[in-house]
């Protein structure tokens, strides 16, 4: 049953929150350098090496970046039409979910 007075914001708060936060990624990785980006993107052998650390137990606090970065790349774009497109299905998905 649909709460009365919620609004768009008060039933739809997580979606607008990452929407926000990928809003947010997006201005930063224009406004920053390109090597800043860098940061976010996760590197094939540094992430199998970092886990076979995890898997020997010689993990590294380092590490956590590593493993950070998995979830981290999926808030960089490309350009405006990028983020819109990625931003505009999203809006879709979210109301399919529902």
């Amino acid at each position: 049953m649909r709460k009365r007075g919620m609004g768009i914001m008060g039933r739809q708060w997580l979606l607008f929150t990452l929407m926000g936060a990928l809003l947010v990624a997006f201005l930063w990785q224009s406004l920053s350098s390109p090597l800043d980006a860098l940061l976010l993107m996760p590197v094939p052998t540094e992430v199998v090496d970092a886990w076979e650390r995890l898997r020997t137990g010689s993990f590294a606090r380092s590490d956590i970046r590593v493993f950070g970065s998995l979830v981290t790349y999926a808030f960089l774009h490309a350009d405006i039409e990028h983020i819109l497109f990625n931003l505009a299905m999203l809006w879709v998905f979210a109301a399919v979910v529902k």
